[in-house]
């Protein structure tokens, strides 16, 4: 072999070996994932970020405390529940509610301070402001507690629950509502400016007051509305079982718009830069103008979408739930797909973002940490 041959030889060799190099870098994941936290039974509790700890709960009924390595730390346990709804803080104590009737507030090692007894189940995330707790469950009221020591402020409605159904008694005419409040399910409140909303699975969105849990308004859908509400200025958002997502004016609870998805919309909206954001039950994920409802674009999975979005620079994470189960990271300006990770089962939890990590749960039995290293145009 003559030694032009193999000089030629080992340039393309050479070639070859930096092509593949080059090809490997190329194929290096924007998105990395760090590790994971396996645990013993399905998780649809969302995870909160709290200092170094990452806290959710899981269908045994257990919330778990991992610090941001993945390692644990604490767990408490819910005696004959499960937890469904994301843990909330005040930066002192953790706050959660579980299907026994129970919400309990826990100090950040893990450490019961108290607990308030609903009469049925609660599943929907509680929200925290002002040093106030507020709190939905099945047992169709909405409760203001204090959040240092649990101690209840208000209810409403103001009748407290039978004894014997567990639903509220007859309201005196001045404020009796036809119908009567029903079943306030995952939908978890939002508030702004002394205000609290909140959907009911009577398929009403309700308006009621911080200061003394009186009705402002509430709005009619034409299903269940365990969409979580996103308020923002004049605007309040919420998807109902009846297919539609809904604009209303937060003042007086006035439509502004809707929009018909091609099921129900069981996801909770979030509005960022004017656009608004949502998944639905026909698969979809659907970006809207958040003036006008108009569709800017969407994006399909393999299944229904329940997961919230979360926001990283222009991108958004979510997940995909029954028959799908990936973690997906779109470009909020055209809805195209960024990054994807697949885990094993329905993803009904929303991702938490923490600077460039973004945590997330899946019905697997795990929590996975993830890494953004490649900043998105």
């Amino acid at each position: 072999m003559s030694k032009a041959h193999v000089f030629g030889r080992a340039v393309a060799i050479f070639s070859s070996v930096a092509m593949e190099l080059a090809l490997l870098c190329a194929c290096t994941a924007d998105v990395e994932k760090l590790w994971e936290f396996p645990i013993s039974s399905p998780i649809y509790s969302s995870p909160l970020s709290v200092g170094n700890l990452i806290v959710f709960g899981s269908e045994s009924g257990t919330l778990y405390a991992v610090d941001k390595s993945g390692q644990a730390r604490w767990q408490f346990q819910a005696p004959s529940a499960e937890i469904f709804a994301r843990p909330q803080s005040d930066g002192k104590l953790i706050f959660f509610g579980a299907t026994n009737q129970n919400f309990y507030a826990l100090d950040i090692r893990g450490r019961l301070q108290w607990q308030f007894s609903a009469e049925e189940r609660i599943k929907s995330s509680p929200a925290v402001a002002d040093g106030v707790v507020y709190l939905t469950s099945y047992d169709g009221h909405v409760y203001a507690l204090k959040a240092e020591s649990g101690q209840k402020i208000w209810q409403f409605p103001t009748r407290p629950p039978s004894p014997v159904t567990g639903k509220a008694a007859a309201l005196p005419a001045a404020e009796a509502l036809d119908p009567p409040p029903g079943e306030f399910s995952y939908s978890s409140p939002a508030i702004q400016n002394g205000v609290l909303y909140a959907g009911n699975m009577d398929g009403h969105l309700y308006a009621i007051g911080t200061l003394d849990g009186k009705l402002k308004w509430r709005f009619k859908t034409g299903a269940g509305v365990t969409s979580s509400p996103w308020v923002q200025d004049e605007w309040v958002y919420v998807g109902s079982k009846d297919d539609h997502l809904y604009a209303l004016d937060s003042t007086t609870g006035n439509l502004k718009w809707k929009f018909k998805a091609g099921d129900d919309v069981l996801g909770s909206p979030v509005v960022k830069d004017g656009v608004l954001f949502v998944g639905a039950n026909d698969k979809n994920f659907y970006a809207l103008d958040a003036h006008t409802g108009q569709e800017k674009c969407h994006f399909a999975t393999k299944g229904p979408v329940q997961s919230v979005g979360a926001f990283y620079e222009n991108l958004i994470f979510f997940g995909g739930g029954q028959d799908d189960g990936a973690l997906y990271a779109l470009r909020r300006t055209n809805c195209k797909r960024f990054f994807s990770f697949q885990t094993g089962y329905k993803i009904e939890s929303d991702p938490t973002v923490d600077r460039d990590c973004i945590y997330v749960t899946s019905g697997d039995r795990k929590l996975y940490a993830l890494k953004v290293n490649k900043k998105p145009n």
